[in-house]
């Protein structure tokens, strides 16, 4: 059993898994890890392209993530939609390791991540990494070597090379982040509410920091993302209606809440918030499936719990439009 398991995911045609793998075996040599990667676009010729990739220098599992009404080839909806959280989520199910780290899919790792992770791991805290976004980067052997008109991270002030700070949980970012295992499983994960949405991992990071649970910053634990992959091969279309004012409260009352996190909006993002602020359970409310219980055998029962209308708006959700937005 590894120390950490690194759950990468991806449901991109042409990834950076290459940059990943390159820069994860500079900076980890002989670290106790196992590599867990999730694809949105599962089959066995793209296992036997990331093994090659990988080529022996650490270990990896491959997996689909967890069926998705919003997404992949489960879904009940027309298009395709915004839901990173199902990979996520089956990366918790399939990991072994006590400390969790995900890492999104179109980036290099920068020298100093793994020690930013290594060191996360052994104080068992809840980490979010930096990370800063690139045109045209030319990567080699997993080491940066050019990009153009980069932007950073609008944290980085906040934070300091050389070790973790304290950010509110609302700041908590899934571009690359980390948690012992035993919490994910806790508050059973990333909220499938935020499935079409978006918001995933800052919610999560409201309801840990309600939990009374730490959450930190690392700018150490930067990794540099392409810009272009970022607007290739995945659909970023989101369903995010609104109520009116007296429709959207008496909704949310039905969730045993009453009072507002500050938001003048009164669509399914703000409930969003005002969920994870006010509700009085920290769990994951969305989630049909117990993460704790969900196996390898166990996966496809979830498929026959899967909704059939939005928790919204109650709509079917095989009539759902995308919302005139990019999230």
């Amino acid at each position: 059993m590894a120390a950490i398991d690194i759950v990468w995911i991806t449901a991109r045609v042409a990834s950076g898994f290459a940059w990943f793998a390159d820069s994860l075996a500079l900076q980890a040599t002989g670290g106790d890890f196992d590599v867990i990667v999730i694809d949105g676009l599962y089959g066995p010729e793209r296992e036997a392209r990331f093994k090659r990739i990988v080529d022996g220098r650490f270990a990896c599992r491959y997996y689909p993530p967890l069926p998705s009404p919003f997404r992949g080839r489960h879904r009940l909806t027309k298009h395709e939609y915004h839901a990173p959280g199902a990979n996520r989520n089956a990366g918790v199910v399939y990991a072994t390791a006590p400390y969790v780290v995900f890492v999104d899919d179109a980036g290099v790792l920068m020298n100093g991540w793994w020690a930013a992770v290594s060191e996360a791991a052994r104080s068992g805290i809840v980490v979010s990494g930096s990370y800063a976004k690139q045109w045209c980067m030319v990567v080699e052997r997993g080491v940066l070597l050019a990009g153009k008109n980069g932007t950073i991270d609008g944290r980085w002030p906040q934070g300091r090379d050389n070790g973790p700070v304290r950010i509110e949980g609302a700041q908590l970012y899934s571009s690359s982040m980390g948690a012992p295992r035993e919490l994910m499983l806790l508050v059973n994960g990333f909220d499938a509410l935020c499935d079409g949405v978006g918001a995933e991992d800052f919610q999560l990071g409201i309801r840990l920091e309600r939990a009374g649970v730490p959450i930190h910053y690392h700018r150490g634990m930067l990794t540099v993302e392409s810009e272009e992959l970022h607007r290739v091969g995945v659909p970023r279309n989101v369903y995010n209606p609104e109520l009116d004012q007296d429709l959207y409260m008496r909704r949310l009352a039905n969730f045993s809440v009453a009072k507002r996190a500050g938001t003048e909006k009164f669509d399914a993002s703000a409930m969003i918030v005002d969920l994870a602020y006010g509700a009085p359970s920290l769990e994951a409310l969305g989630n049909y499936y117990s993460l704790r219980e969900l196996n390898a055998q166990t996966m496809n029962e979830i498929i026959e719990r899967m909704p059939t209308h939005h928790w919204f708006d109650d709509r079917p959700l095989s009539a759902l439009s995308p919302t005139p937005k990019c999230y």
